[in-house]
């Protein structure tokens, strides 16, 4: 996490000009953390997790941390803000969908 984490230093540094500027808009941060370590809690492959939306999701490989935590912040931002617009700045990795 110590290298990949140029989203959420871009998402702060905006939302502090955002802040310093005091600009008339009302805007919500959501950062999402992920470490994927190996351990005995970690998600396997082929494991089935539900998302906080409660769709189920398979986990194909073991960088899934990330990205289930990328949904599961999408969902609640969704669900507690009803933004008109949302913007994505995630530095993930490899390839990922989300249909639903």
């Amino acid at each position: 996490m110590h290298a990949d984490m140029s989203g959420s230093a871009a998402v702060t540094a905006a939302m502090r000009a955002i802040a310093t500027l005091k600009l008339p808009i009302n805007v919500v941060a959501s950062m999402p953390f992920a470490e994927n370590c190996v351990g005995a809690n970690a998600y396997k492959p082929h494991a089935i997790i539900k998302s906080k939306k409660g769709l189920s999701v398979e986990i194909n490989n073991t960088d899934a941390e990330g990205r289930l935590a990328l949904v599961d912040a999408f969902t609640h931002v969704q669900q507690t803000y009803r933004p008109n617009v949302m913007v994505d700045m995630a530095t993930l990795t490899g390839v990922f969908s989300c249909e639903g």
